[in-house]
């Protein structure tokens, strides 16, 4: 049954209930589910997830300023330091 639910991307209140954490973790970014109490739609719900967040390439960035590597990993040392 949770195959079928997955494909169709409706699911009874019943099964949203029971089978969230199955369903919110096989959701992509954006996915929407109609959840149905005895057969009509009763709620939508959409899986909105976090946007991936790219870290700074810090060394490249030292470099592009025209420092040395040594001086670049120092800095990264101490901004890592000054996070704990």
């Amino acid at each position: 049954m949770l195959c079928k639910m997955f494909y169709m991307k409706r699911v009874t209140s019943r099964e949203f209930q029971q089978r969230f954490g199955q369903l919110q973790s096989r959701l992509g970014r954006g996915d929407t589910v109609q959840v149905t109490h005895r057969g009509k739609v009763s709620g939508i719900f959409t899986k909105v997830g976090q946007p991936k967040v790219e870290m700074p390439d810090f060394l490249a960035n030292v470099r592009a300023e025209g420092y040395s590597r040594q001086l670049g990993n120092q800095i990264l040392r101490e901004f890592d330091e000054s996070l704990s």
